[in-house]
């Protein structure tokens, strides 16, 4: 299963970056309605993670010289989340997006790699992508809207706010 969205809106990140200058409380309410919007997807994703997968996962491991710690639902739960990134360097203005190492382990494990273990969460949780990527796919069509819909009333209110100014 393959599955991308790419929407390009030229501009959206200057003009939420121009939004916290020009009305603060705006640009806070919009990180809020990008939240709530993505909910269709970030809900289901946080009930889909299970108390556990497999035995070895609750041990702490150490990957290239990071200890990561044993898998925690509420820790994978905690993980998902929205962010908004309007670092220059950054192509992806709104993304979701899994923070917990095991997390994402869970998500992509077994993906390009083989294994014992990306055998057995294979055979024990199915190919990835297992979580995140399922909940979206319901889901992310009428959130990329409802998002671009937002972001389109940012940019009005920003470019009217500016030439007001």
């Amino acid at each position: 299963m393959t599955l991308t969205t790419n929407v390009s809106v030229y501009g959206a990140q200057d003009a939420i970056k121009a939004l916290k200058n020009v009305d603060p409380e705006a640009r806070k309410q919009f990180t809020k309605d990008v939240k709530n919007i993505a909910k269709p997807i970030t809900e289901p994703a946080k009930r889909s993670y299970p108390a556990s997968y497999l035995s070895n996962m609750d041990n702490t491991w150490n990957y290239k010289g990071r200890e990561i710690k044993s898998y925690s639902r509420a820790n994978a739960v905690k993980g998902v989340g929205v962010k908004i990134d309007l670092a220059k360097r950054s192509t992806t203005v709104i993304r979701i997006q899994q923070k917990d190492p095991w997390g994402s382990i869970v998500e992509f494990a077994g993906a390009k790699t083989f294994g014992t273990f990306n055998a057995n969460l294979t055979a024990k949780a199915g190919k990835p992508p297992r979580v995140m990527w399922k909940t979206a796919d319901k889901a992310l069509n009428a959130v990329s809207k409802e998002i671009l819909d937002s972001l389109e009333k940012v940019m009005a209110a920003t470019n009217r706010r500016m030439v007001t100014q």
